[in-house]
């Protein structure tokens, strides 16, 4: 019974999906939507130890890149180690 309640309400949220944003935003198709909510179906019902209902699709995150926690901070991601002192630069006083 809670399979089946899954499975309805991701088939809900993907209606939902389609009709607040469908192909509207650069990045996000009505594709990728299914697939994400195909994603977040199999995941919540592993948190269920239930069996995946959406076996052939929903395996990957499609939006993984857009993960926060995926995402290095910009400034901590590469270590700095060549220093430049302003003066050693030719041509700023051609500003």
């Amino acid at each position: 019974m809670l399979l089946t309640m899954l499975v309805e309400s991701t088939g809900h949220e993907i209606k939902w999906a389609h009709y607040v944003y469908g192909d509207s935003i650069l990045g996000i198709s009505k594709e990728s939507s299914v697939e994400f909510m195909h994603y977040l179906g199999n995941h919540r019902a592993g948190m269920f130890k239930l069996p995946r209902p959406f076996e052939s699709q929903g395996l990957v995150n499609p939006y993984a890149h857009l993960d926060e926690k995926s995402r290095a901070n910009f400034f901590e991601a590469a270590a700095v180690t060549e220093y430049d002192r302003a003066d050693s630069i030719s041509g700023w006083d051609n500003f």
